[in-house]
């Protein structure tokens, strides 16, 4: 842990006691010379626990401006992301060990791999836009903390300017009640005959 923390700021860390579903760490240490409690608190994107949101967008377009590689990233609950970046190239994308999901992962149409809980894909060559479909937006909603419904750990060349998620929604072909209804009348014609 003591690796973790910023250098130069006094403290050893001797014991982790306890961490919560946020990632914060408790424990004890020294600092000048005295034993002292801590709370460890992860810097956003860098625990699944704690990954960058924003906030919900109208239009179904999430963007991270100046984006960091190697964080985790969970933008708001909906059937799957389109994602892209600008000057930049996805090297790796890894799904939550803790996921519910298995998703499918799909470039330029064509589904190339499903990932399981945990698993990572590597980009060779590297793309600039993916799509990963599968997830749940019902069980995402449902979530307790729902900044952790569905966080992905992005690795891409530095230098983007910006990340996006774009919602995509999947729709099941379900007949429109109108529909039903003139199926319904038709059918109470043919009883008539």
């Amino acid at each position: 842990m003591n690796d973790e923390i910023a250098a130069g700021s006094g403290w050893v860390l001797n014991s982790a006691e306890d961490i919560n579903n946020n990632g914060q760490i408790t424990g004890t240490g020294m600092i000048n010379g005295r034993q002292h409690a801590f709370l460890l608190t992860p810097i956003s994107g860098v625990l699944a626990v704690s990954p960058l949101v924003v906030n919900q967008s109208p239009s179904g377009s999430f963007i991270f401006t100046n984006p960091q590689t190697n964080l985790w990233y969970d933008p708001p609950p909906v059937d799957g992301f389109d994602y892209s970046l600008d000057n930049g190239t996805f090297n790796s994308v890894t799904t939550d060990s803790e996921s519910p999901y298995t998703v499918e992962l799909i470039i330029s149409g064509i589904e190339v791999a499903t990932l399981r809980p945990g698993e990572t894909y590597h980009f060779d060559p590297g793309v600039s836009t993916f799509r990963l479909i599968g997830i749940d937006p019902l069980l995402d909603a449902g979530a307790t903390d729902i900044s952790t419904a569905f966080p992905v750990l992005l690795d891409f060349t530095p230098g983007a300017n910006n990340l996006a998620a774009n919602s995509v929604i999947v729709s099941d072909s379900v007949p429109e009640p109108a529909s039903l209804a003139l199926l319904g009348s038709s059918l109470l014609g043919f009883g008539r005959w």
